[in-house]
């Protein structure tokens, strides 16, 4: 080959055609034919989704939490997870990031779901009272009243 690269630094002598030729010989560029992951990783967000969904809407009885869980556990965690080694190595951060951080999240959804009573609302401790309850609850008027008037003048809840 003794065209001139124009991108290539060098004077284009005969012994630095010699040393890109040998370079040429021993560099492999390999890339893994893989077809993109983040179909298992939406498979896997369409799953949860519906079963979530399921259980808050109702349409699965709230004491079969744990099942829900499981599968939150078992199916969704690990498709979101094989999407993200997948993306991976098949060098897409974005969509590695993406399903990886997805994954954790479901498992961390399922396990509070596992561990939690079998029809619990919640498994933080939200109780609200005072002018906390009125603050989150209450209407407009009622959180506009507790402001105090003069400037500087602020009381904590």
């Amino acid at each position: 080959m003794s065209e001139r690269i124009v991108d290539r630094p060098g004077l284009n002598t005969p012994a630095e055609d010699a040393a890109w030729n040998a370079l040429r010989e021993r560099v492999t560029i390999s890339l893994r034919p893989i077809g993109a992951p983040t179909s298992i990783g939406f498979f896997g967000l369409a799953a949860a989704s519906l079963v979530l969904s399921a259980l808050q809407l109702s349409w699965v009885e709230p004491g079969e939490s744990r099942e829900v869980a499981l599968e939150l556990i078992g199916f969704v965690f690990l498709a979101q997870l094989l999407a993200a080694i997948f993306s991976y190595l098949g060098r897409d951060g974005i969509a590695g990031t993406g399903t990886a951080t997805l994954a954790l999240i479901w498992l961390v959804v399922g396990l509070t779901l596992y561990t939690a009573q079998p029809g619990a609302t919640s498994a933080l401790p939200l109780g609200r009272r005072g002018k906390g309850k009125v603050a989150v609850q209450g209407s407009l008027l009622e959180q506009v009243q507790q402001i105090a008037t003069r400037p500087g003048v602020r009381q904590q809840l």
